[in-house]
């Protein structure tokens, strides 16, 4: 479908008449047996360069919408230059751009003025006909659908409707679709534009089958399942395939980053004026870009909405998110080890180059709603976020598309020079032939008069949410509303919505409201429950009654809909309810804070009332926002030490991390002791997510504040001090662990001392130094029985176990495994007995005792699965497949290995993949099967680079290096093709020698 409409030529309505031709080939286009590709605002290049690149799949049908002129010898089509001034293009220019793909036409449809016109003389003259449609016909097109005259706009367009809805029913009959189209109009009483100006011009002998000429090559479905976008948020909008309105930006964009060569470009205006929805309309036509070259391979959605990604952890959520989408599932590390990338720079170098290697650079990156990330003046609110999006935005691939949206333009760049060319358009209102499609697409609106359209239309106005609104408030009622109809062209659109909601009773207002400060999903029983604890109501039957007539009400009124007790609300009347100072129905701030620590409040409970982490998690994520916007300190208080004991494992460290930081200096400024308490929580359990960096930080500020209770600074150098030894630093966690001792023995507080002996211990330990190790054991020992803290006496026992057991000296170890195991029994303490029992099958199995180890392994599953340890079962299952396959019983091997990949992948320990690989492999060759061998071992290797387990990988290679000579051509040839040549070629050096 190709359209032109120069700016110096009478104005076309191009836009509607795309329009129509979309709703008239929606069915056939949804099913995929028809693609279209439109070119826009098109030139000479861009056709040549459309129809040069898919020469060899072809184009069956060619539609033309535009200018045409005739000037009594020759035709011509009205092309674009690059200014958008007209380009008259001759019959014979028209020819020599179509003539690559003559082969393969079967329709060329002309939809302008006079494209098979004739002049006198040429009728009876010797040059022959000197119009487009024939020159076009005699090029070799069998069938030519095209205007003997001038045309209106109305008529053609009406014609051509009408002609694709026949052609689209699955016949290929234009002799038919033209019929129709005629009779569609040949009650036009303009004697200059009657239906006989639509001819059709044909070669067909009558010999051939009607229908679509089949394609040398078949292009199948463009957008294949690795082409889809990647996104994390609930308002990411998916298309159906249909091509619908905003044609005039799709040019405007696609204009500003092939021929400006504008690496980013963004759009404003207006809340709920399209900018999502086009930005889909971008996704769809750069994943199946009618140009190969020019055809992305993959789109990320980024979505900045409040509670969504307006702060730096939300961000990096859906980021790490959507990196594991794409599978890139290690992307997390990066970003949470403060160790090995430092900076944002790095971080996203390693994503960019991931971007690289799998998809060329050929991305479509949409970032969504930055309003929510900024100032007024345009600045990012966390200076963090926007290096982020800075680093991001710059140092993409040079093949990377950018689409940026916001409420008002900002300043890509406004520290210094711009790294990339970038493009601003505003997003205007719907014109008033994109609105007219909007109403006639429902039946009993498209049957009103045209007076009655038009006071809808007006009425409306341009913006899509409003208009949508309208169009489904006068399909339930009548007449519209007076408080819309008085609204005048001038009134802000956002005086339009206030008309509606005036229109609402107290009570179902007030649920309204509640519902916007509620976060998605907004379910019924949360709103409820919510009113509820705000203004402490006994009487639910009552609630539930009120809140029913209101929801009544919202769809009447099409504010909103109610589908499986889910309401759905759009975002424009979120934002008229909370924020637009405009609004007379906005809310004030101590109501909406109110009702923000009412909906906490229920999260919260509602947490606390569910079994399971994953779930708690998942509903304490959704009350987040609400907490921290809402000033009541203890609530806070509590919700982050909830998160502190759930999040971990679950939760990217980054989203707590953000929260934290979000709500700290405002636990500094409390300064009391519950503000310290849940300071040191955070920091600890930073420390467990590896955000050492992070949580040493806070340390050090609750360490200088004077404020800090005395008796919590012992506590603050212990942990320091574990911080330090998780990374391996030692000197310092020995120098941290030390002062903590000292304060505890200043402040009294001896219960603490055993722990952080039983922690120098640890240091030694991990150095392989034992007696300093077992000194520091026994200081725990008998500080730990002077206080009554037994509970750490199992712990220390298994250490010392595991001491001997380093040094192979077994029966002291298996001695202090036992006397472990009877004191996690003693205190309750079940949780470790599994782990413990695992290093005591660890040492019979060492000794070749077989039947004890087995034993001792069962007695780990069992307690790990009843104590929901579920991260050690691999490890357990797998070192089970070692014995047995010690005693070459295979299949019981091959069993428990199969069993330890399992767990493995569901607790994601997938750092020990690639050794349970190669152990089946092993199993395999020992059965001289090389073919099940050569499988395992090749998986094993692949997943153990990935996760960059070298030591796996290397024993996989010397594995791999022993069955090479055994290997088939063919089997070589798949593993060049799936690990590389140079690695191929060492194996066969290493098989060699």
């Amino acid at each position: 479908m190709v359209s032109a409409a120069p700016k110096d030529q009478t104005r076309l309505h191009v836009e509607n008449e795309l329009l129509k031709a979309a709703y008239a080939l929606e069915e056939p286009m949804a099913n995929r047996r028809v693609i279209v590709d439109e070119v826009l605002n098109c030139t000479r290049e861009k056709l040549g360069e459309i129809l040069r690149c898919n020469v060899d799949s072809g184009y069956d049908i060619l539609y033309f919408t535009g200018h045409g002129h005739f000037d009594g010898q020759d035709g011509y089509l009205i092309l674009e230059k690059g200014d958008g001034a007209a380009d008259p293009v001759s019959a014979n220019d028209v020819v020599t751009l179509l003539r690559r793909q003559r082969e393969t036409f079967s329709l060329v449809f002309l939809n302008c003025c006079n494209a098979a016109a004739v002049g006198d003389e040429e009728t009876t003259g010797k040059n022959g006909f000197g119009d487009v449609a024939r020159k076009i016909l005699k090029m070799g097109v069998p069938h030519v659908v095209a205007t003997q005259a001038s045309i209106y706009d109305d008529t053609g367009r009406e014609a051509m409707k009408t002609f694709f809805e026949e052609l689209g029913q699955g016949v290929f009959n234009p002799i038919r679709a033209l019929v129709s189209a005629r009779a569609a109009v040949d009650n036009d009483a303009n004697p200059y534009h009657d239906f006989y100006h639509f001819v059709h011009l044909s070669t067909w002998t009558g010999n051939e089958t009607w229908e679509i000429r089949p394609r040398p090559k078949e292009e199948g479905v463009r957008l294949t399942e690795e082409e889809q976008a990647a996104y994390r948020s609930e308002h990411y909008i998916e298309l159906d395939k249909n091509f619908v309105g905003r044609f005039e930006y799709i040019s405007r964009i696609e204009e500003a980053w092939w021929n400006e060569s504008a690496h980013v470009v963004g759009l404003h205006g207006l809340g709920g004026i399209g900018k999502t929805y086009l930005c889909s309309r971008m996704q769809q036509r750069v994943l199946t870009y009618a140009v190969p070259a020019k055809r992305l391979n993959k789109c990320i959605f980024i979505d900045f909405r409040q509670g969504t990604g307006h702060t730096l952890g939300l961000f990096l959520n859906q980021l790490i998110g959507i990196a594991h989408d794409l599978g890139f599932s290690e992307y997390e590390k990066v970003v949470e080890d403060d160790e090995k990338f430092p900076t944002a720079l790095e971080k996203l170098r390693e994503f960019r180059r991931w971007l690289d290697s799998r998809f060329q650079g050929k991305v479509l990156l949409i970032m969504d709603n930055l309003e929510s990330a900024l100032d007024e003046e345009g600045i990012f609110r966390d200076e963090e976020l926007g290096k982020w999006f800075r680093l991001l935005v710059g140092q993409t691939s040079k093949a990377t598309r950018i689409l940026v949206t916001c409420r008002f333009r900002f300043e890509f760049f406004p520290d210094g020079r711009d790294i990339v060319e970038g493009r601003w358009f505003h997003l205007g209102e719907l014109g008033i032939t994109e609105r007219l499609c909007f109403l006639n697409r429902w039946a009993d609106l498209r049957s009103k008069t045209w007076e009655e359209k038009e006071e809808i239309l007006q009425t409306a106005g341009g913006h899509p949410y409003l208009l949508k609104m309208v169009l489904k408030y006068v399909q339930r009622n009548r007449d519209l509303p007076e408080a819309i109809l008085k609204a005048s062209k001038e009134t802000a659109a956002y005086a339009r919505l206030d008309g509606f909601l005036s229109m609402l009773s107290p009570d179902a207002l007030e649920w309204l409201i509640v519902a916007a400060v509620f976060p998605e999903p907004r379910f019924e029983y949360g709103i409820m429950n919510t009113l509820i604890i705000r203004d402490d109501v006994e009487d639910a039957e009552v609630m539930e009654k009120t809140f029913a007539q209101a929801t009544e009400e919202w769809t009447k009124l099409s504010l909103a809909a109610v589908e499986e007790n889910v309401i759905h609300m759009d975002p424009l009347l979120v934002f008229q309810l909370l924020d637009n100072e405009e609004s007379s129905f906005r809310q004030t701030g101590e109501k909406i804070e109110d009702l923000r620590n009412a909906v906490g409040q229920f999260f919260l409970i509602l947490a606390k009332q569910t079994e399971g982490r994953p779930q708690k998690a998942t509903i304490l994520r959704l009350g987040v926002e609400n907490v921290l916007t809402q000033g009541d300190m203890d609530l806070i208080n509590s919700y982050l030490q909830e998160c502190a004991n759930v999040f971990h494992g679950f939760v990217p460290g980054s989203v707590f991390a953000d929260m934290v930081g979000r709500v700290e200096e405002r636990l500094f400024a409390m300064g009391d002791e519950l503000s310290f308490f849940t300071l040191g929580f955070c920091a600890e359990t930073l420390t467990g997510m590896r955000l050492f960096s992070r949580a040493l930080a806070l340390y050090s500020r609750m360490l200088a504040d004077s404020r800090m209770p005395e008796t919590y600074i012992g506590n603050c150098y212990n942990s320091i001090g574990i911080v330090y030894q998780k990374q391996r630093q030692w000197e310092p966690a020995l120098e941290n662990y030390q002062q903590a001792l000292q304060w505890y023995e200043k402040t009294g507080n001896h219960f603490e001392l055993g722990g952080t002996y039983h922690q120098i211990g640890r240091v030694y330990e991990e150095q392989r130094q034992w007696e300093p190790a077992l000194e520091n054991y026994q200081q725990a020992f008998q500080w730990n029985e002077k206080t009554g803290n037994h509970f750490q006496l199992g712990s220390t026992f298994h250490q010392i176990g595991y001491i001997y057991a380093e040094q192979r000296q077994w029966d002291l170890a298996l001695e202090n495994y036992q006397q472990a195991l009877q004191w996690y029994e003693k205190t309750g303490n079940h949780f470790q007995l599994g782990g413990t029992y695992h290093l005591i099958g660890r040492v019979y199995q060492e000794q070749r005792q077989w039947d004890p180890a087995l034993e001792n392994y069962q007695q780990a599953i069992q307690w790990n699965e009843k104590t929901g340890n579920h991260f050690q079962l691999g490890g357990t299952y797998h070192q089970i497949g070692r014995i047995y396959e010690e005693q070459r019983q295979w299949d019981p091997a091959l069993e428990n290995y199969q069993q330890a990949l399992q767990w493995n992948e569901k607790t994601g320990n997938h750092f020990e993949l690639g050794g349970t690989y190669h152990q089946i492999g092993r199993v395999y060759e020992e059965q001289e099967d090389i073919t099940n061998a050569l499988s395992f071992y090749k998986t094993g290797l692949l997943i153990s680079l990935q996760n960059g387990n070298q030591d796996h990988a290397n024993v996989i290679l010397e594995s791999l290096a022993c069955i090479f000579p055994k290997l088939s051509p063919e089997q070589i040839e798949t593993l060049e093709n799936e690990l590389g040549e140079e690695l191929v070629q060492k194996l066969k050096e290493s098989s060699a020698s």
